[in-house]
């Protein structure tokens, strides 16, 4: 028998949890995460990204994620980015996420159910985001 111990509103927060548990041997799953990354507005409905455990392993589980922090990414606004280079080292080891398939689900949707446009294409990801993989640094910019 599975039994929850967290909640999480996105797949890719969950699947720290769940590598984290995994490599101290607590087999894991989750629950409902393709809906919620397909349908993000039914995330609140369904009680979001569901991660259980065998219930034996529920107390031990519980008592390592107690001690358990992810590393946070301290993420900087950059203004004059050229676009090619790291803004901090220099690099070009770089990867640029614009946020285009978020917003493509979003446009598709607003299609699909007009009212819902109202809602959808205001919130159109404009922010694009960097990280290089030599200085492990996260940017945003405009």
């Amino acid at each position: 028998m599975q039994t929850t111990i967290r909640t999480f509103s996105n797949s890719d927060e969950a699947a720290v949890y769940v590598a984290f548990l995994e490599s101290q041997g607590i087999k894991t799953s989750l629950l409902d995460a393709a809906l919620v990354n397909n349908l993000q507005i039914f995330n609140n409905a369904i009680g979001g990204i569901r991660l259980q455990v065998a219930e034996a392993d529920a107390a031990k589980a519980e008592e390592l994620l107690a001690h358990f922090i992810p590393e946070k990414k301290n993420v900087e606004t950059v203004k004059n980015f050229d676009g090619v280079h790291c803004p901090f080292c220099r690099s070009n080891n770089i990867s640029i996420d614009n946020g285009w398939l978020k917003n493509l689900y979003r446009v598709l949707i607003a299609f699909v159910f007009p009212v819902l446009s109202i809602f959808s294409l205001g919130s159109i990801n404009r922010n694009k985001k960097g990280i290089c993989y030599d200085c492990e640094k996260h940017w945003k910019y405009k």
